[in-house]
């Protein structure tokens, strides 16, 4: 039977669980019995808590989120931070993915993106949506998709 940090995979889940749960992250049920999900609700301090995403036109604004996958090779994680995707620099969520091994101390990674999850400004990032970078990028999937939906009724 394959290990995952010493336990079989339903006991790692378990414990798992435990820890992340205590460190303020849900666990969003998968219908994938190889895969365990987690958001963190406090990203922008709280405005997302009911919501893992928020579609503002073809712009998403995600709160941080973690996924731990048995694969035959071991354990992959997989880590979303917080922010808008395909924003600009200052507020772009970036995606991480590795092997447990790879990372000396899951808990500290945790940590650092943690807090920066819950200082990030909310407004920061609706007013850049609106007025800054962010917005311009916006636009510009907004034309395209519109263009292409022209494209496609012709």
């Amino acid at each position: 039977m394959k290990q995952f940090l010493g336990l079989p995979w339903d006991s790692f889940k378990e414990v798992n669980d435990f820890y992340m749960t205590q460190r303020g992250w849900r666990l969003n049920h998968s219908p994938r019995g190889n895969v365990q999900e987690f958001d963190f609700p406090e990203s922008f301090q709280g405005a997302l808590a009911r919501h893992e995403v928020i579609t503002l036109g073809t712009t998403l604004v995600a709160k941080l989120a973690c996924y731990f996958t048995r694969t035959p090779g071991g354990l992959r994680v997989r880590v979303n931070t917080c922010g808008v995707l395909d924003g600009c620099r200052e507020h772009r969520s970036v995606s991480f993915r590795f092997a447990v091994p790879q990372i000396h101390s899951l808990r500290r990674f945790l940590e650092s993106l943690e807090r920066r999850a819950t200082t990030r400004m909310p407004i920061e990032a609706a007013y850049c949506l609106v007025f800054g970078e962010c917005g311009e990028r916006v636009s510009v999937e907004l034309e395209a998709a519109a263009t292409r939906h022209e494209t496609e009724r012709v």
